[in-house]
Order: C-alpha cells, then structure tokens, then sequence
C-alpha cells in the first residue's frame, strides 16, 4: 500500500512484526501455509526462488513492482507470521 512507500525492507518487516505482534498466535499458524502456497505459486511462474528474486531486486536486476512486489510483501508478511508463531510456542 502506499503508505508503506519509501519505507526500507527492514522498516516494513518492523511494521509487519508490529502488526502480527497483535494478532493472535492461531491466526499466524493458518495463515503460514497459505503463504506458503501462494508463495510457491510464484516461485514456480517466474521460473525462481524467492531468495534468487529477493536477491536480483537488491541488486536492481528486477524492478520491485507489480506481481514481484506482491510477491515480496507476501513474504515480508510471512516471515512475520512465522516469527510470531516461533514467540508463541518458544521455538
């Protein structure tokens, strides 16, 4: 969204992790396998992981909009229900 605009990688995980940090820990956990999936789908259409995309948009291979940009923020958004799922069960 456009509020998050011009916020760096690591100031939209903070806001994420911050957001996560209210919801409730069963939310996260069924939330993470959707992700995951939807996750996959990407990978799989563009013919790469994420840690390959993540890596070619910090490099500026790869513009960060569009379809990628959905693709990072739905794992920004993962990482942060993952994180919070780890803080309610203490692994």
């Amino acid at each position: 969204s456009s509020d998050l605009k011009g916020l760096t990688r690591a100031d939209r995980r903070r806001a994420f992790t911050r957001a996560l940090q209210r919801s409730r820990p069963v939310d996260s956990a069924s939330r993470v396998g959707q992700l995951r999936a939807e996750i996959a789908a990407f990978e799989k259409r563009f013919g790469m992981t994420t840690a390959d995309m993540l890596s070619r948009v910090c490099a500026g291979d790869l513009k960060d909009d569009g379809d990628i940009a959905v693709w990072s923020k739905k794992y920004l958004v993962l990482c942060a229900h993952e994180e919070n799922v780890r803080a309610s069960t203490g692994t």
